[in-house]
């Protein structure tokens, strides 16, 4: 999609996952380009995710789910282990 191979909007209307892993991943980036001395690693992807208006909403949408989702899935599986 960045260099226009293939349709953004159709990838974009598909691929509602990429938005949520980054999200999950996204603070972490800067640490793992360093200790794996990769700083290219995902940066097209978060480029694709913020490249339009549509995807950092997308994104930021993402990012508050995520926020949300992850202390109520760590609750559930310690009361999962507990039982």
């Amino acid at each position: 999609m960045l260099r226009g191979a293939l349709n953004e909007a159709l990838f974009l209307d598909n691929s509602p996952q990429m938005f949520f892993l980054l999200a999950k991943i996204r603070p972490f980036l800067p640490q793992a380009r360093t200790d794996f001395d990769a700083p290219e690693y995902l940066v097209n992807i978060e480029k694709l995710a913020q490249r339009s208006p549509e995807g950092r909403e997308r994104l930021r949408r993402s990012e508050e789910a995520v926020a949300k989702w992850g202390p109520e899935v760590r609750a559930k599986l310690k009361t999962a282990k507990a039982a």
